[in-house]
């Protein structure tokens, strides 16, 4: 054998002593770490606490007008209204806080629509929890801004300040 084949040989050897190990670390499986931590536990029950925020559509119908007569027959007053339904749109907001079964809350309001410039209501809230379900009483004041057709028929007029003449005694 020459020294050419002996180097060959042992520069093998060597080379497959190395490249064992390596193979074995290919056969250890690790699973990746997760790429997001897991989402905590939801509490048990129900909790009626927090803010809330929402919005609301509707729609108006009225196809009637409104007339008040008074006994004199001089004067009347009419009310007009669109016989066009009216949508409505607006948003809400609030807060709750439950004590114990005890739930009390604030909430607002404010709406919009065509003849109406705005339409708002704060309310006071207190309730009853029980579980899910939620029986309350509010109570609170609204204000609304509309634009409205008034008309007076026949048109009004002050009354008159003539008075007869009396017969005079001689």
């Amino acid at each position: 054998m020459s020294t050419r084949s002996i180097v060959s040989i042992g520069m093998a050897a060597v080379f497959a002593v190395i490249a064992v190990p390596a193979a074995a670390t290919d056969l250890i499986r690790r699973s990746p770490p997760p790429l997001v931590q897991p989402l905590p536990t939801a509490p048990v029950g129900t909790t009626w606490s927090g803010f809330y925020i929402g919005g609301n559509l509707g729609a108006a119908f009225d196809p009637n007008n409104l007339s008040i007569k008074d006994l004199s027959g001089e004067q009347d007053l009419s009310l007009k209204f669109s016989n066009e339904t009216e949508f409505l749109g607006g948003a809400h907001a609030g807060y709750n806080l439950q004590m114990g079964s005890w739930v009390v809350g604030l909430e607002g309001d404010f709406d919009f629509a065509k003849d109406v410039n705005y339409l708002a209501s704060v309310r006071g809230r207190l309730g009853w929890a029980l579980g899910s379900w939620l029986p309350y009483a509010t109570a609170g004041v609204a204000f609304i801004d509309a634009d409205n057709n008034f008309s007076g028929f026949p048109p009004m007029t002050a009354p008159s300040t003539s008075t007869p003449a009396l017969p005079t005694r001689v």
